[in-house]
């Protein structure tokens, strides 16, 4: 089996963005298993290419850079204190955010426990422990517990569509595989952190 790190290496240095989408998938399902890739803004990630974010920053380097940009940007500029992602997916905002402004108190909430263990590989392999937190919750209107429908369609795989709401209530229409579920906590953002006199910039999925 080909390791992660062969993988992610041979996908760095393939010169060709033509017929990249089409090597990444073959590499993910013909040799299944994570891929360790280092991307745009020197950020490591700890990839499943089967994943739609993770195979688009296989192939561009990093997800929504645009966005990305804009947001490092408004940090800088407006010196924010802290950093709230909400629907934190594998933290891709918050890598950018803690590798290229002076942000140092970043808060991340994701309960798709997938996305969450991945998140937690990826903080671990830019040494950003001291200034990542990941929280369990879903930041709700309201406090108690909810179903979180887990997207996991092994050939469709888009994580970041998992959600609160029902894929059947068409609230998600182009959402496959919510054949998974978990019992998440709920919570209000003003109940969960205190952020008065904080200059305070938000990602909110």
């Amino acid at each position: 089996m080909i390791s992660g790190y062969i993988k992610g290496l041979f996908l760095s240095l393939y010169p060709f963005r033509r017929g990249r989408k089409s090597l990444i998938r073959f590499l993910s399902f013909r040799f299944p298993g994570p891929i360790l890739y280092s991307g745009t803004y020197g950020a490591r990630y700890l990839l499943d290419g089967r994943n739609y974010i993770d195979q688009r920053i296989l192939r561009d380097g990093v997800f929504e850079r645009e966005g990305l940009d804009s947001l490092c940007q408004a940090i800088t500029e407006r010196r924010c204190d802290l950093f709230l992602d909400i629907g934190a997916n594998i933290g891709v905002y918050a890598l950018a955010v803690a590798l290229r402004t002076g942000c140092r108190d970043i808060t991340c909430f994701e309960p798709d426990p997938m996305n969450r263990n991945q998140f937690a590989a990826n903080i671990f392999l830019n040494g950003l422990d001291d200034r990542i937190t990941v929280r369990t919750e879903a930041v709700s209107d309201r406090e108690g517990s909810a179903t979180f429908y887990l997207q996991r369609d092994k050939e469709h795989l888009s994580s970041g569509q998992s959600s609160l709401e029902s894929f059947e209530d068409g609230i998600m229409p182009f959402a496959q595989g919510a054949t998974h579920s978990v019992d998440v906590q709920v919570a209000r953002l003003d109940t969960l952190l205190s952020v008065t006199g904080r200059s305070i910039a938000i990602k909110l999925d």
